[in-house]
C-alpha cells in the first residue's frame, strides 16, 4: 500500500503543475452537473453551452485563505462579466465526503459573502478529479466550444492580473461598446489550441511521435502558449528524454522567467537529476510567486527531507497539508516521514486522507 502511494507521489508529471491531461489548457473541459446548495443541479458548463461565451469555474474550499481573496475578486467583477455573458460557477471541493453540518457551513460562509453566482457543492471530488485540481483555488476559463482556454492553479502574484486579461480580452473582443480598449489575439492562438488538445489527446493514447509533433507544432504557433511547452517537457521527460525536457524548459523560461508553473517544473525535473541546489532555489522562486502552490512547499520538504532526515520536514509539509486541504502529495509525504519516525498510527490517518482523495468510494 505505501509503496504505491509513494510511486503516484514520486511520478514525473503526477498531479504536478505542469498538468498536461485533465483540465489542461487546449483539453476538452468536462461538462458536469453538481448539486447547489439547495439541493439544485448546476452544470458547470452552462453558461458557455447557453449563450456562446465564457465559463468561468472556480475550485475553492472555505478552510483555504487564498479562496476568500479569489473569491472577493469575481464578486467585483460580476456586475461588469454578467452583462457580457461570462458565467461564474464555484465549486466547493471541502472533501471526499461532506456532511449536513459541513453543509452547513459552507452555506453560512457563502451567506455572509453574499456569493453573486452560483455555488456548487463537490459530492465525491467528481469535478476536482476530472479537471485535475493540484491547488486551491484553482480557476478555469472555458470557450464556447467547450475548450479550457486558461487556467490559474492557487493564486499567483501576476498569475491573477493574466486571468482577467484572458477573461477580458475575449469578452471585449465581441462587445462592440468596448471594443477600442479590448486587447489583441494572438493570430495562432486558436490554432496552436487545437493542436495541444489534439497532442495531449495523442499523449494519452501512447503515441508519442505524434504527439511530440503536433505540441512541438502548437508551440510554433503560439510561442506565447506556456501549456504546450510545459506539454511536450512532461512528454519527453515521461520517455526519459531529460536533457530535452529541460531544454524545453530553458527555453520557456527566457519567456517566462516568474512563471510559479514552470519554475516548479523546472525545480522538479532539477530534483530528479540529483541537483538539490538549484531544485531549491527555483522551488523557494515559484512559492514567492504563487504563495498557494502547495506543491512548492512539499519540494521543498522533500529537499529537507534528503539533507537532514524526515523531523525537518515535517513543518513544510503540515504548513502544505494546511494550505491545500486536497493536496494529496503532502499528506502521502506526511505519511512517509511519521512512519519512518515510528508514529505508524498518524502515519495510518496521513496515508488514509490521501487514499480518500484519490479514490473517495475507498473506505478504511
Amino acid at each position: 500500500m505505501l509503496a504505491g502511494l509513494s510511486q503516484v507521489a514520486a511520478a514525473p508529471g503526477a498531479a504536478g503543475p505542469q498538468q498536461t491531461g485533465r483540465g489542461a489548457v487546449g483539453s476538452a473541459a468536462a461538462d458536469l452537473f453538481l448539486d447547489g446548495l439547495q439541493g439544485d443541479s448546476i452544470r458547470l458548463l452552462r453558461p458557455s453551452a447557453a449563450t456562446g461565451r465564457l465559463a468561468v469555474v472556480v475550485f475553492w474550499s472555505r478552510r483555504n485563505r487564498p479562496s476568500a481573496v479569489e473569491l472577493e475578486r469575481l464578486v467585483r467583477l460580476w456586475p461588469k462579466w454578467s452583462r457580457h455573458g461570462v458565467g461564474v460557477v464555484a465549486v466547493c471541493v471541502e472533501g471526499p465526503r461532506i456532511d449536513a453540518a459541513e453543509l452547513q457551513l459552507v452555506r453560512d460562509w457563502v451567506e455572509e459573502r453574499s456569493l453573486p453566482f452560483p455555488v456548487a457543492i463537490d459530492r465525491g471530488l467528481a469535478a476536482f478529479h476530472a479537471y485535475g485540481v493540484v491547488a486551491l483555488p484553482t480557476t478555469v476559463v472555458v470557450d464556447e466550444s467547450g475548450t479550457v482556454v486558461f487556467r490559474m492553479p492557487g493564486y499567483p502574484v501576476a498569475g491573477a492580473e493574466l486571468f482577467v486579461d484572458a477573461v477580458e480580452t475575449r469578452v471585449l473582443e465581441a462587445s462592440p461598446a468596448l471594443r477600442a480598449s479590448r486587447a489583441p489575439v494572438p493570430s495562432g492562438r486558436a490554432r496552436a489550441l487545437r493542436r495541444m488538445s489534439l497532442g495531449l489527446h495523442l499523449a494519452r493514447n501512447g503515441e508519442s511521435e505524434l504527439s511530440e509533433y503536433t505540441l512541438r507544432a502548437a508551440v510554433e504557433d503560439d510561442p506565447d502558449l506556456l501549456d504546450a511547452r510545459l506539454a511536450l517537457a512532461a512528454l519527453y521527460e515521461g520517455a526519459a528524454r531529460v536533457e530535452e525536457a529541460r531544454r524545453v524548459l530553458a527555453e520557456a523560461a527566457a519567456s517566462f522567467p516568474d512563471d510559479s508553473r514552470l519554475l516548479l517544473a523546472r525545480a522538479e525535473l532539477e530534483q530528479r537529476r540529483g541537483r538539490r541546489d538549484v531544485a531549491g532555489e527555483l522551488a523557494s522562486r515559484a512559492l514567492e510567486q504563487n504563495p498557494s502552490l502547495d506543491s512548492a512547499l512539499v519540494l521543498l520538504a522533500r529537499l529537507r527531507r534528503e539533507e537532514a532526515g524526515p523531523e525537518a520536514a515535517l513543518e513544510l509539509l503540515l504548513r502544505a497539508a494546511d494550505m491545500n486541504p486536497l493536496g494529496v502529495r503532502a499528506r502521502i509525504d506526511l505519511g512517509e516521514v511519521y512512519e519512518s519516525l515510528g508514529d505508524k498510527r498518524v502515519a495510518i490517518r496521513w496515508y488514509e486522507e490521501a487514499y480518500g482523495l484519490l479514490d473517495p468510494t475507498w473506505a478504511p
